[in-house]
């Protein structure tokens, strides 16, 4: 090194560098499912010698390093195959539908970076679908349900696993799920809490994972009245009106209600098919609530329902 001398490089790369996809071209809406193939170019800047790239908001597949703004946290990088030379990766984003936005910037051999470049497209819906099987869910029995993947994401990369996180009252559990070869599995929980959902996704056999489906047990009663019709006219002052509660699930075995939100409540017993009716009479014309829950055979005490009718 005699006589060397050494020069230290400050300068940035001055160009941004050019990011295109050869299926996913930006600013579209996508069908989700297949891995993102980039190119990153060095527009025409000699001296890079790599590429550092993030996911707006969220870290991207990849060798983690820490680089400087504008990207937050960690992002990857690729190297160039030649100084000034492009790059071509392939990514599954770590979001399933919507919006996208790649951040990418190149940098030189010091290790300096240029400017941004924003790469955004639109991914379609991903949502699998969830079916009830049979009859109306049973308290303390298991219920059926068909999960079926989303057949564009499916004809991407076949689904190979279904996640299901249950809510209940009791907490939140998660299980996989594997999927049959034409992307459906499935699902058979026991109904034991008045307030049960669950939430649904996919995992395709290259990481895709979907968009979420919700499917809530709904676990409150059904109130009707040919005199009081809901949301509606009817009746008078001391006309009496019959209104009858029908049961959300099996095992029902009574009813109880209060009228204009009273905080005491009236119990009635549910017939053998689980439903039961009350005949009540208005002392006044005006703006009413029949506020309803049902209780199960083990005392599982269900989602209430209101009911609002006007009587004339």
């Amino acid at each position: 090194m005699d006589g060397a001398l050494l020069r230290l490089d400050n300068t940035p790369p001055a160009a941004a560098p050019t990011v295109t996809s050869a299926n996913y071209p930006a600013n579209q809406f996508d069908q989700p499912g297949a891995p993102i193939q980039f190119t990153f170019g060095a527009n025409g800047v000699s001296d890079v010698a790599g590429y550092s790239f993030a996911w707006l908001e969220y870290p991207a597949p990849g060798s983690p390093r820490p680089i400087s703004d504008p990207f937050t946290g960690w992002a990857a990088t690729v190297a160039a195959p030649t100084l000034g030379g492009s790059a071509t990766v392939d990514l599954v984003p770590p979001f399933a539908t919507g919006f996208a936005s790649l951040y990418v910037s190149s940098m030189d051999r010091a290790g300096n970076s240029s400017p941004v470049t924003e790469y955004v497209f639109y991914l379609k819906p991903t949502t699998p679908s969830i079916t009830l099987q049979g009859p109306e869910p049973k308290f303390g029995t298991q219920t059926e349900f068909q999960l079926r993947a989303n057949a564009d994401l499916e004809a991407q990369s076949p689904v190979t696993s279904f996640t299901v996180e249950t809510l209940s009252d009791s907490g939140e559990t998660t299980q996989t799920i594997p999927a049959s070869d034409d992307g459906i599995a499935e699902f058979k929980p026991t109904i034991d809490s008045a307030d049960e959902s669950f939430i649904v996704s996919t995992t395709s056999a290259d990481g895709w994972q979907s968009d979420t489906n919700w499917y809530f047990v709904n676990t409150a009663p059904t109130v009707s009245s040919s005199t009081y019709p809901e949301n509606g006219n009817g009746g008078g002052s001391g006309v009496s009106g019959t209104f009858t509660f029908k049961p959300p699930v099996k095992g029902v075995v009574s009813y109880s209600y209060s009228f204009d939100w009273g905080s005491t409540y009236t119990t009635v017993q549910a017939s053998p098919n689980g439903q039961a009716e009350i005949t009540w009479t208005p002392p006044q014309s005006g703006f009413y609530d029949l506020n309803v829950y049902a209780t199960t055979a083990n005392g599982t005490q269900l989602l209430p329902y209101d009911y609002f009718f006007t009587v004339n």
